[in-house]
């Protein structure tokens, strides 16, 4: 039977697959507790794992296995690390088509009475970095979607815009939340 702390566990892992030290972070008061529930889940059917390696954290996932085993747990971390900053997810939606741009997720949060919009874009690899941060300002301008938000850009490099406030984030930031 599921406790209504596995049900927000299964309801995150449905729409952001990650690792299971992210879900011990997020729901569980420690890593053998949440080995436990996740793998009653498992046998219930509820959620399916995968695991690269032996040395590695095994992946939660339902439906099909994703391809970007990495990219998806990265945007978990980014969930992690904006409420390890103390501000609540009121609303969260993985890769959400905005015209010309496709955030890997869209999070609508609140801290001290105030709300705002984060697009969270994780760069891998540096070679599209001024084509989307273009798009995210062509959107920002159009001000369709949004009145206003913030990018919230994991990568090595930096970026920058002179229209919407961008937040940078190196990836080995998240090595400190484990």
């Amino acid at each position: 039977m599921l406790t209504e702390r596995d049900l927000k566990a299964l309801e995150f892992i449905s729409k952001c697959p990650c690792k299971s030290d992210v879900v011990q972070k997020l729901f569980y008061p420690s890593y053998s507790v949440t080995m436990y529930r996740l793998r009653a889940m498992i046998a219930d059917g509820y959620i399916k794992r995968y695991r690269g390696g032996v040395g590695e954290k095994y992946f939660y996932y339902t439906g099909k296995r994703p391809k970007q085993i990495e990219h998806m747990n990265m945007v978990a971390m980014c969930y992690l690390w904006i409420k390890s900053k103390g501000y609540e997810v009121l609303n969260f939606k993985r890769e959400v088509k905005l015209g010309e741009v496709k955030p890997d997720a869209i999070i609508g949060i609140e801290k001290n009475g105030e709300y705002g919009v984060l697009m969270i874009e994780i760069e891998r690899f540096n070679n599209t970095l001024v084509k989307k941060i273009s798009s995210y300002e062509k959107i920002y301008k159009d001000k369709r979607y949004f009145n206003t938000f913030k990018v919230l850009y994991v990568c090595g490099k930096e970026v920058r815009s002179s229209v919407v406030d961008v937040i940078n984030v190196k990836p080995n930031v998240f090595i400190e939340l484990n």
